[in-house]
């Protein structure tokens, strides 16, 4: 008799445990819909996304410059004759700025 009742609670036992792992795994799939759930709503509160395929900006590109050349002649002999001696200064100032616009993809 003790041993037909230790085969009987084995298999409560193993009852048991099905039940309870069928009851995780319907419970899995409702926990996993929930994280889901919550990471859209965490991605939809950021707010719209870049995106490099649509996008609208603006340059402008200005450049000044201002430049001084001296030349000066100075007149002298250059292995024995006659001539004149050129020196060149040059003197560069530039600035560059850009702005403007471009619109790539739809609006």
């Amino acid at each position: 008799m003790f041993r037909r009742r230790q085969g009987q609670s084995t298999i409560e036992y193993m009852v048991l445990v099905t039940i309870i792992l069928a009851v995780f795994l319907t419970m899995s799939q409702y926990f996993k819909r929930g994280v889901q759930g919550r990471w859209r709503a965490a991605i939809d509160d950021i707010g719209e996304q870049y995106d490099p395929r649509v996008t609208n900006s603006r340059v402008t590109h200005v450049l000044e410059a201002n430049t001084v050349m001296v030349v000066t002649t100075v007149p002298g002999s250059i292995d024995g004759q006659n001539g004149v001696w050129t020196m060149r200064n040059d003197q560069t100032n530039s600035l560059e700025t850009r702005s403007g616009g471009s619109t790539v993809g739809a609006f």
